[in-house]
């Protein structure tokens, strides 16, 4: 699975990362079909694991599964158009002629959302495959703070910005996918 050992270089090496992303000229359908969606599979499998920890029960199990994969594709997708919107209104803002067109741009930063929550879903399913809830568990999604703050030069934002965007980011990745997992688990746990 060439998408997991991109995350790997991710999470080791974030700059190298985000130029190895760059050169494999994938786009972000084929990352979504070969990497994303197939680990999104694997999370809610190992949803079943967890629960088989304690008091199985398969209503419940199924339940937490569906959450756990609507939250993390559908924040995916509200992420993607928060940081499009906000990538392009930066770009046109700066009034830099780029070489870069939008549909290059939104490429770029569908691609970086992809990976991001795919870290985001590798931690979930580390998580499910241990029997208890710990607190190294709870910090690990701030890793991708690390990852987000090498992306700056991959997506093309400029230097006096890049702080903004990496806050921004993290927001977008991180709140939609809470509040989906959160309004789903409410109502109906």
């Amino acid at each position: 699975m060439k998408f997991l050992g991109y995350i790997f270089r991710l999470i080791l090496k974030p700059q190298s990362g985000w130029e190895d992303i760059s050169e494999s000229n994938r786009t972000e359908a084929e990352w979504l079909r070969s990497g994303l969606y197939p680990m999104l599979g694997i999370l809610a499998i190992c949803c079943f694991v967890h629960s088989m920890y304690g008091d199985f029960d398969i209503g419940t199990t199924l339940e937490k599964a569906i959450i756990e994969f609507i939250s993390y594709f559908a924040g995916l997708f509200i992420a993607n158009e928060i940081l499009c919107w906000y990538v392009n209104k930066e770009k046109e803002t700066d009034g830099i002629e780029n070489a870069e067109s939008k549909d290059e741009i939104n490429q770029k930063v569908k691609i970086f959302t992809t990976f991001n929550v795919g870290i985001l879903v590798l931690i979930s399913i580390v998580k499910n495959l241990f029997p208890v809830d710990n607190t190294i568990f709870v910090l690990l999604p701030y890793c991708i703070l690390f990852v987000i703050s090498y992306s700056g030069s991959y997506i093309g934002i400029q230097e006096s910005k890049r702080i903004i965007f990496y806050f921004i980011a993290w927001l977008s990745i991180m709140a939609p996918t809470i509040i989906i997992n959160q309004l789903l688990s409410a109502s109906l746990l």
